[in-house]
């Protein structure tokens, strides 16, 4: 496994604590990074609703 989809996997499973360790694993590093960028835009829409 590659630094980049290992650390994707560490940030994925701090950001959805449902994910599965083995569920992610089983995802190519582009698949990884579509669920990181759709996690960090729903962070980022929870964000600005809190501080309206």
């Amino acid at each position: 496994m590659s630094h980049d989809k290992a650390m994707y996997i560490e940030w994925l499973l701090l950001m959805d604590p449902l994910e599965s360790r083995e569920n992610l694993k089983n995802k190519t590093l582009e698949e990884l990074k579509v669920k990181f960028k759709l996690c960090r835009l729903q962070q980022l829409d929870e964000e600005m609703e809190e501080t309206q």
